[in-house]
């Protein structure tokens, strides 16, 4: 995980939420749509990170078209960057454009 794919939590804070994903080959029909309840909390520091909702890897997608069927999704804890990290697979060879959102409701405390 890095900064450019990980869903940062403030400290003490706590998060739930759908994270939606949408992705499509360049030049094909390929496509794949992923919709994972995903719930976290962080103490003091990002070291604290916990997912108790949603962390897996090589999640289906909820549909798809075509070769879209064969990706993946992962969703774990980035306890180096304090937040939710998200990596994709997709096809070799093959341009995905991958789109995400996390709608999503927080809590943050003072401590």
């Amino acid at each position: 995980a890095s900064a450019t794919n990980t869903i940062n939590l403030p400290n003490f804070s706590a998060y739930g939420g759908t994270l939606t994903i949408a992705a499509k080959a360049a030049g094909s029909t390929a496509a794949a749509t992923f919709r994972v309840s995903v719930s976290a909390v962080r103490g003091n520091g990002a070291g604290t990170v916990v997912l108790y909702e949603g962390a897996d890897t090589g999640i289906l997608p909820a549909a798809s078209n075509g070769t879209g069927s064969a990706w993946r999704l992962d969703i774990a804890a980035d306890t180096t960057n304090g937040g939710i990290a998200v990596t994709v697979t997709g096809a070799a060879a093959t341009t995905i454009n991958w789109s995400a959102r996390f709608s999503n409701a927080e809590a943050v405390t003072a401590s």
